[in-house]
C-alpha cells in the first residue's frame, strides 16, 4: 500500500474492501439516479468502477445532487467533478474502467462523515493485519 508520501494527490485515498459495498448516485438531468460502485476514497474525491451507458464520465464534466452511500456511517451529498479514466485489471482478471472524481462544494459536515468513514476503513484494515 502506498504512503500518504508516495501518493500523487493532496489527500489520503485509501481502497475500499469488497466487504464494505459503497456507491455513489449520480442524479441525471431527467432526476433519475443512477448507481455506480465505488473502489476508493479521500476526503477530497472517490474512484468509480465499471461504467454506466446513462452517465457521460467524461473528464471535465460536473454531477451536481449527487449521494455517497458510506455504510455505517450515513450519506454524503455532493457535486462531483469527473477527471482521469483509466483501465484497470480487477484481482479477478476483469478489466474494466475506474474513474477518478474530485468532490466540488463539498459542506464541512460532509467531509466530517467522509473522515469518520476513512477512519472506520483504517481501523478495519488494522484489525486484519
Amino acid at each position: 500500500m502506498m504512503t500518504n508520501a508516495m501518493q500523487r494527490r493532496d489527500t489520503y485515498r485509501i481502497p475500499i474492501p469488497h466487504s464494505v459495498s459503497t456507491r455513489c448516485f449520480i442524479r441525471m438531468r431527467d432526476n433519475a439516479e443512477v448507481m455506480i460502485a465505488v473502489i476508493d476514497i479521500s476526503v477530497g474525491g472517490i474512484g468509480l468502477i465499471g461504467f454506466s451507458p446513462d452517465v457521460d464520465l467524461q473528464e471535465g464534466n460536473e454531477f451536481a445532487g449527487c449521494r455517497l452511500e458510506l455504510p455505517g456511517i450515513g450519506a454524503v451529498h455532493c457535486k462531483l467533478l469527473v477527471g482521469k479514466q483509466s483501465e484497470i485489471t480487477l484481482a479477478n482478471g476483469i478489466k474494466t474502467i475506474r474513474t477518478g472524481c474530485k468532490f466540488a462544494q463539498l459542506s464541512s459536515q460532509n467531509e466530517n462523515l467522509l473522515q469518520r468513514f476513512i477512519y472506520a476503513l483504517e481501523q478495519q484494515a488494522n484489525n486484519q493485519h
